[in-house]
């Protein structure tokens, strides 16, 4: 999923199921994904991002330190 589908899917819960109150929730792949959306211009009904263990690259989370 990218960010792009994000912003569709929140649009989606605000239009027709009238969504009031929006967390994004994410883990891994699906943090990274929440916090790109979070640089976007995400309506006012999005309170708030539950990121959990995201990564700044691919090439970042596989590289062996």
């Amino acid at each position: 999923m990218s960010k792009g589908d994000y912003i569709n899917w929140i649009d989606f819960l605000i239009k027709e199921k009238t969504e009031n109150t929006i967390f994004l929730h994410g883990f891994s792949m699906g943090a990274a994904t929440d916090l790109m959306t979070s640089g976007e211009n995400v309506p006012s009904e999005v309170k708030g991002i539950i990121e959990d263990s995201g990564y700044k690259t691919v090439k970042a989370e596989l590289s062996i330190n």
